[in-house]
């Protein structure tokens, strides 16, 4: 659990994603992460998911987000997890941050996983693009926010 200190309190650090993980962005992606979560972790393992979806599907897919993205967010062992609707309107992008592959890999497994890995089967015009990468807490940099 985070810190209850207040915002202005906590120390937080930035974490810049280019690596091959957003290859249709110039810029890259920063998310910020409270400091006293990488003193207890060695690294996060960040996947990523895009989908393409079908328009007549579109709906139904939006739905199924919402409900895995409020699932998802509330595993102890995952840190964060995000959406991000590209500008075509059609294409999403999932950003998981978890403690390590192991919890990831056992994520894979709930309920809550295999439900909306069945709307996808019904929803996207074409298969995912999955990418998987260990991100290093070294890589992490305090933010002066």
């Amino acid at each position: 659990m985070l810190n209850q200190e207040p915002h202005h309190m906590i120390k937080w650090i930035s974490l810049p994603i280019f690596l091959l993980l957003s290859p249709s962005f110039s810029q890259p992606l920063t998310f910020y992460f409270c400091l006293s979560f990488f003193l207890s972790v060695q690294s996060l393992y960040l996947i990523r998911q895009e989908m393409t979806v079908s328009q007549k599907q579109l709906g139904e897919f939006c739905e199924a987000l919402k409900q895995y993205l409020k699932n998802v967010s509330a595993e102890r062992d995952c840190f964060h997890v995000t959406a991000v609707r590209l500008p075509d309107g059609l294409s999403f992008v999932v950003y998981e941050f978890w403690d390590g592959e192991e919890e990831w890999k056992k994520h894979l497994q709930a309920a809550s996983f295999k439900a909306f890995q069945h709307v996808k089967v019904d929803t996207l015009c074409q298969p995912e693009a999955v990418s998987t990468v260990a991100v290093p807490a070294a890589w992490c940099s305090l933010s002066r926010d």
